[in-house]
């Protein structure tokens, strides 16, 4: 039997992939507790679970191992960003993980991540043979597909889906977008509530009239017009998008 940390479930990054990999398990049991799996206590409270249950093996969605176990475990570390991207990292975060995460890196099973890129930083990090750490790559949900419902506004667009947090780079996007050329034909769609920075950053780059800021709800489906950008903000040539 799986025990599974369900806690990370929810309508975000993490969240999404926690529900689709659920969603697909067999026989499991799942964490649900009002302790969050970022909690200073959660290690020990997830080792305490796994003691209990005894399970086959535990797996965790979320970058949080137990600080011991009986069963087996997996666990996922989706990138380094708390470590090495300051925007993103405080004292508290790295000694986490150096001092919760490294260790448990060793005595896992196996580590996950999505991405070739982070597994040979978790490997090059941990000092864990990159044998140990499988890329799972992030999957597609059968929600969007290409016959699912459109946004269709009156007008082509880009579309970026993500937070503002700094370790994303949207000044980035709207650099290379302001200087690409495209923008008298595209409009560049970018998802969630308009705050003070990212309209600074707009009126900055005289794009007043070239981004729109949309609410869009997760449980539609959406057709993208021209192209999902996604990680086109964190290339290091501002010209990337000359190339659409």
């Amino acid at each position: 039997m799986i025990l599974f940390d369900a806690r990370w479930v929810g309508d975000h990054g993490i969240g999404r992939f926690a529900k689709e990999i659920m969603a697909r398990l067999p026989e499991f049991q799942s964490i649900k507790s009002v302790i969050s799996p970022l909690s200073p206590i959660d290690p020990l409270y997830t080792s305490w679970k796994i003691k209990t249950v005894g399970p086959t093996i535990y797996y965790s969605p979320g970058f949080n191992p137990p600080l011991f176990s009986s069963s087996p475990f997996v666990f996922m570390i989706y990138d380094l960003t708390n470590i090495y991207v300051p925007a993103n990292s405080s004292f508290l975060k790295k000694a986490y993980f150096n001092l919760i995460v490294r260790p448990a890196c060793h005595r896992a099973f196996r580590v996950l991540t999505t991405s070739e890129f982070s597994r040979v930083s978790i490997s090059q990090w941990s000092g864990v043979s990159k044998d140990k750490i499988v890329n799972v790559s992030c999957g597609v949900s059968a929600e969007y597909r290409p016959d699912g419902q459109r946004y269709s506004p009156d007008y082509p667009y880009l579309l970026y889906v993500g937070n503002r947090k700094p370790h994303k780079n949207l000044p980035r996007l709207l650099e290379a977008f302001s200087i690409s050329g495209v923008k008298k034909d595209v409009k560049l769609l970018l998802s969630g509530e308009p705050d003070k920075r990212t309209m600074n950053l707009i009126q900055e780059k005289k794009l007043k009239n070239c981004v729109v800021l949309r609410v869009l709800s997760l449980k539609k489906n959406y057709r993208i017009t021209i192209a999902v950008l996604k990680c086109l903000c964190c290339h290091p040539c501002t010209k990337a998008l000359d190339c659409l």
